[in-house]
């Protein structure tokens, strides 16, 4: 997501990742039992390449039994690298709103029968 010049990124722009791992579920209604789901958005500002800082927003989901876990964590991005310095959320936030961009809220815990295709 993000701006084009040329067909080169160039503005603010945002890349999404997802992974998740999943068991087809045997019995029951629900067609996956989903184990874990990790949502990653990198955010910057791009010049032909990623330029400046930046920030990588997580969004992680376990299960286990009954219980479901959602945990978000972020980290400072220079020049669309990931530098391994984890930052407050609230530090991440300041940094979206800087970008003039919407702060990503955390991923639906489902995932739909038509994306396993």
């Amino acid at each position: 997501m993000g701006g084009f010049k040329q067909d080169i990124p160039y503005g603010f722009g945002m890349t999404i990742t997802k992974t998740v791992d999943c068991m087809p579920q045997v019995l029951g209604s629900s067609p996956l039992d989903i184990r874990f789901m990790e949502v990653q958005y990198d955010l910057g500002m791009h010049k032909n390449h990623a330029v400046g800082e930046g920030v990588r927003i997580i969004y992680s989901t376990k299960n286990g039994g009954d219980r479901s876990t959602l945990e978000l964590t972020c980290f400072r991005l220079c020049n669309g690298n990931d530098t391994n310095v984890r930052v407050a959320n609230d530090y991440a936030k300041w940094m979206v709103q800087c970008m003039g961009a919407q702060f990503p809220g955390p991923p639906p815990l489902t995932v739909p029968t038509s994306s396993m295709t």
